[in-house]
């Protein structure tokens, strides 16, 4: 795998990148496809009849374009695409949906989208092609049927056609505001992980206060308290196999998942994201598998679902978990409790 250059990129330099492409495009050194001899069938079909392999110097060019794409993957970008267009993509997305973008005039078959797959820096090099085929094969399909696809399959022709070459990137940024969250979560960074758990460590000094937490994009959100006065705690749910054997008496898989609920960016999230959301806690074993973390979270989402009091609600067309009490303030539990 080739290292992550983005820090020695500047934007100048993707830009001088881009020129490369357009020059190298009119001169048939990366496609068989003139641009200047397009025929109007040809323009009718807006089609390649296959894409070739990029040379070095276009793959290093995508590459250098695709480094500075994931240091903000949060944003919508634009690529350059092998016949020297621009092509923007909506943030967070996949290597599959990377590829189609590419596609000169962006049409292309299955295969098509292979060969660029390859150009990845983040690709295993030595996949061989069936492999690789059916992992395209699998993406295209999710991709197609996503709420808003990026990718169409015109039958007709066996082509594969990206859908969002045409937009803006002020379009994606818009519609990432209306969903307020982000599709999936990356894994927090040892300052955050840190800060986490000195609040978590501090939370649980005094389990019958309520407590307010830092979620992971900086805004301030409240937890009921662990036990109610007077002593009497909240059903206590046991997954031992997950947490730790030292923890405080009155931590229980119901805290763990409910803690990372809470911490969503913009109380939105998957299964997944509250799955990467819990191993921030100093109370998980380390080297539990993420299929036996995914079943306890679950379990602990759908209990606290149908509590009387719920703090979360699952939405079903977004596949998305929300975290209820974002707005409530400490006095609220306050005021509950008396």
């Amino acid at each position: 795998m080739t290292k992550n250059i983005s820090d020695d990129m500047p934007e100048k330099e993707v830009n001088r990148a881009a020129k490369i492409l357009k020059q190298m495009a009119k001169s048939r050194t990366c496609t068989s496809f003139n641009l200047g001899e397009g025929s109007e069938e040809s323009r009718d079909i807006n089609s390649l009849e296959t894409v070739h392999s990029c040379n070095e110097e276009i793959r290093a060019c995508f590459r250098k374009e695709e480094a500075l794409r994931y240091t903000q993957p949060e944003t919508a970008f634009s690529y350059t695409t092998v016949d020297g267009h621009k092509s923007n993509i909506a943030p967070l997305k996949s290597l599959v949906r990377d590829a189609a973008a590419r596609l000169p005039r962006g049409v292309g078959t299955r295969d098509d989208v292979c060969v660029l797959a390859r150009d990845s820096q983040f690709i295993v090099e030595e996949i061989s092609d069936s492999q690789l085929s059916k992992a395209v094969k699998g993406g295209l399909n999710r991709l197609h049927y996503e709420d808003d696809p990026c990718v169409k399959y015109d039958r007709g022709r066996l082509q594969w056609i990206y859908l969002h070459r045409d937009r803006e990137e002020s379009n994606f940024e818009e519609e990432s505001r209306a969903i307020n969250s982000p599709e999936t979560i990356y894994p927090c960074s040892e300052e955050i992980r840190a800060c986490f758990r000195r609040e978590e460590a501090l939370r649980y000094a005094q389990p019958n206060k309520a407590f307010s937490y830092t979620a992971v994009d900086g805004k301030k959100v409240v937890v009921a308290p662990l036990k109610k006065r007077g002593g009497k705690l909240f059903k206590r749910i046991c997954h031992y196999d997950i947490l730790r054997s030292n923890n405080p008496p009155f931590f229980t898989l119901h805290c763990l998942v409910r803690d990372a609920a809470a911490r969503l960016p913009g109380g939105v999230g998957t299964r997944d994201d509250v799955c990467v959301l819990v191993r921030d806690s100093q109370f998980i074993v380390e080297d539990i598998s993420d299929s036996q973390l995914r079943k306890a979270v679950k379990g602990g989402l759908d209990r606290l679902h149908y509590e009387d009091d719920p703090c979360v609600k699952y939405e079903k067309e977004r596949h998305q978990w929300t975290y209820l009490h974002g707005d409530r303030k400490v006095e609220n539990f306050e005021d509950e409790s008396t």
